[in-house]
């Protein structure tokens, strides 16, 4: 039972002051004055409170459905947001940029668009879709004014400062007037920006400017890759991919500075050897244990759907086959290292650090493509996909490689 009690102070709108104290527990009853005082809470102590009792547990997660309702965010962008998180569970969107790093923070930019990053098969679909829901296509001076015909030619015709973010195919931008207006902005008109990956969405990400920016949402979970720093400490650390420095990140940096965040080129002082770091290097997975992840609800929300009929249906966004390594240098702040990995009986491309675990998906996929070839012959053109199965697989990989290095240092001593 809890015996501490809470001190309140309310302003009145005719700014009279009142000011009480209530036991905590008649405090965790009252789902006005609970949320108004978790509103002020980092989500660090979110989560430590929640873990105190009972009440508390009940008042956070209350609280959290409220605060982190994805449906209540997209309604600023779509008449039927669920109808939108069923798109991203057919054709595997990403939300990122500004969008994924409100909603974690529990704010909202003013006239801030929303990003929507996304597999090149899947473009023309998803652009289709958006303009059946009331959105217009603004193009580029480079762009055909006829959407059907910039579906296709935009990813040749793209210019040189598109490919400033490693990954880009093209960008594609949609508008729509809104009935509404968000608080402290009168501009209602609604931006969306359709981000094509050349391979995949998260290569895109993982080549942004810095790790505040590392945000994700999927149709059926969000993922925060550097919560303490982002959310907690309101630090970025500047970074790059394997394939180089975001080369026009300077106009992006500035932006989050302006919106309260200390970017910097070096880690904190012991943050490598510190239990829990603001920037955790080494290997990484999109739902390791250093990511906040946050799952969303899907109610009214569809499943991915089979690529064909030979082929196991998804139960996961691909996005979580995403495993990357974070190195840092003095010089150039953190660099995320991968490669991409692609197989015509894969789906989608795929980022995969680890070398062990590449070879040995490189030989599973080689001995599928035999088994494919002597099933339906080397011209067929239908062969099941094995997208299904690498969740299953990589978490063997990993336990047998986890394993045997744990053996080899058992041996040692």
């Amino acid at each position: 039972m809890v015996h501490s009690s809470v001190g309140c102070t309310i302003v009145d709108s005719d700014l009279t002051t009142f000011q009480f104290s209530l036991p905590l527990q008649e405090v965790l009853r009252n789902h006005v004055i609970y949320r108004e005082i978790l509103g002020y809470c980092s989500p660090m102590t979110l989560l430590r409170f929640k873990r105190t009792c009972r009440l508390a547990s009940l008042a956070v997660k209350d609280y959290m459905e409220l605060s982190f309702n994805i449906n209540q965010r997209l309604a600023r962008f779509f008449d039927d947001p669920r109808a939108f998180r069923s798109l991203q569970a057919r054709t595997g969107i990403l939300i990122s940029g500004s969008t994924a790093l409100q909603f974690f923070d529990r704010s909202l930019y003013a006239d801030s668009g929303l990003d929507l990053f996304v597999h090149k098969p899947h473009r023309r679909e998803i652009g289709r879709w958006l303009l059946q829901s009331g959105y217009t296509f603004v193009p580029e001076s480079y762009q055909d004014p006829d959407f059907e015909i910039t579906i296709f030619d935009s990813i040749s015709l793209s210019p040189d400062d598109l490919h400033a973010l490693d990954g880009i195919a093209s960008m594609l931008t949609f508008v729509r007037r809104s009935a509404t207006s968000d608080e402290g902005c009168t501009d209602r008109t609604r931006t969306i920006r359709l981000v094509i990956a050349e391979n995949t969405p998260m290569d895109v990400i993982l080549s942004t400017h810095s790790t505040c920016a590392m945000n994700v949402i999927a149709f059926d979970k969000a993922y925060c890759l550097f919560p303490r720093a982002t959310l907690e400490a309101r630090r970025s650390l500047i970074s790059s991919s394997s394939k180089g420095i975001y080369r026009s990140r300077g106009k992006a940096l500035s932006k989050y500075i302006q919106r309260g965040f200390n970017v910097a080129f070096s880690l904190p002082p012991g943050d490598q050897f510190s239990r829990m770091p603001l920037f955790p290097l080494g290997w990484r997975w999109l739902d390791d244990e250093h990511t906040w992840v946050i799952l969303l609800d899907t109610t009214g929300v569809g499943r991915p759907t089979t690529p064909n009929t030979l082929s196991s249906p998804l139960n996961h966004d691909p996005s979580v086959i995403c495993n990357w390594q974070v190195l840092f240098k003095s010089t150039e702040g953190a660099t995320m290292q991968y490669s991409v990995m692609k197989s015509d009986l894969l789906r989608y491309r795929y980022v995969v650090a680890d070398q062990d675990l590449s070879a040995y998906l490189a030989r599973y996929m080689a001995v599928k493509h035999r088994e494919e070839e002597m099933k339906r012959g080397p011209n067929s053109a239908l062969w099941a996909l094995y997208d299904a199965d690498l969740p299953k697989i990589c978490q063997e990989v990993l336990y047998s490689l986890a394993s045997r290095k744990l053996s080899c240092l058992k041996l040692q001593l």
